[in-house]
């Protein structure tokens, strides 16, 4: 008998009416980083069919490539992990997509009621609520494990209504680790109709590091000139690979470019490795006259595995954007 095929034959756990929640809900994808409070939600993961588990490089990447996923995807992405140190580190990215719009839900247990008169002495001790306050366009909170199924809806709900954006659900940890009878009378609540917001109908999605680089001639140099572009809600370079690979990730059709350059593909190297392992095919093109950039980039293809874009500066921006088009399925980065 597999793991998978146990659920539902004994009392569940909290952690399993989330997850299956989300699942029924059609939530594909949750994005966590590894903490002992959040443990639960992958076991329920490894156990439920229908969805999957991403591991980011950290709180942060993680939050932007959320950030892209419910922005392409029009269903939120999900994001959880453990309480205190890693919800401040997704604070940043909460802004973001609130400022983007993109439909997200932050899950993370949190202190149970008992502790939270005394939260500064506890360990890993925050409040949520108010170091979060006005990031968020709504903060929900669960201590009671019959409230799961409604506390789910309720967030996905916010997440999807007008304006969408990111909607915090913090859950009592004891809540998710206790197990109780499935809760028959919550029938599953119909989510909002959201299409998505970046994207549709164009031949190809094209993600920028931040607004500024549209001055460095690369938009042109790939033929990408006339193409709408979009970036993230914090319009700073250092975010546009994680954004980029969740646009991927919630894009099933046509490329996924990103237009950036030499400094911020370097600082985001470990990014290209999630996107492998998780099954994205990333594609690199340097359009720089430098040919030592172009150099530089080509070697950094042949040692992380990613496919190189064989361009020079003989080759026309059409036949550049033609090479990209052809990479249907790809993620696609433009150095410039």
């Amino acid at each position: 008998m597999s793991r998978k095929t146990l659920i539902g034959r004994v009392a569940p756990s909290g952690a399993q009416r989330v997850i299956v929640r989300l699942r029924d809900h059609g939530v594909s994808l949750v994005i966590s980083i590894p903490g002992s409070q959040v443990l639960p939600l992958w076991e329920s993961i490894d156990r439920t069919d229908g969805i999957r588990l991403l591991v980011p490089r950290s709180e942060r990447s993680g939050a932007f490539i959320a950030e892209g996923y419910g922005l392409a995807k029009g269903v939120p992405a999900v994001v959880a992990n453990t309480l205190g140190p890693g919800v401040a580190n997704e604070a940043v990215a909460v802004a973001s997509a609130r400022l983007s719009e993109a439909p997200v839900l932050y899950i993370a247990p949190s202190q149970p009621p008992n502790k939270r008169p005394r939260i500064q002495e506890v360990f890993q001790g925050l409040d949520h609520a108010s170091f979060l306050q006005g990031a968020a366009l709504e903060q929900i909170a669960c201590d009671d494990s019959q409230g799961i199924e409604g506390a789910i809806d309720a967030g996905l709900t916010a997440a999807l209504g007008e304006p969408s954006g990111p909607v915090r659900l913090d859950i009592s940890f004891p809540v998710l680790f206790s197990h109780t009878p499935w809760r028959t009378t919550a029938p599953l609540r119909k989510l909002p109709a959201h299409p998505p917001i970046a994207g549709k109908g164009a031949d190809l999605l094209l993600a920028l590091e931040s607004s500024a680089v549209t001055g460095g001639g690369a938009l042109a140099a790939a033929g990408l000139a006339d193409d709408a572009a979009i970036h993230p809600g914090i319009d700073a370079p250092g975010f546009g690979l994680s954004f980029a690979l969740g646009l991927r990730l919630g894009r099933t059709r046509s490329p996924v470019v990103l237009v950036t350059d030499e400094e911020s593909v370097l600082a985001q190297l470990d990014v290209i490795v999630v996107a492998q392992q998780a099954g994205v095919k990333v594609s690199l093109a340097c359009v720089d006259p430098n040919p030592a950039a172009v150099e530089r980039m080509r070697n950094l293809a042949d040692q992380t595995g990613v496919a190189w874009l064989p361009v020079d500066s003989k080759t026309s921006p059409s036949q550049v954007r033609e090479s990209i088009l052809e990479r249907q399925k790809s993620l696609t980065l433009i150095v410039g």
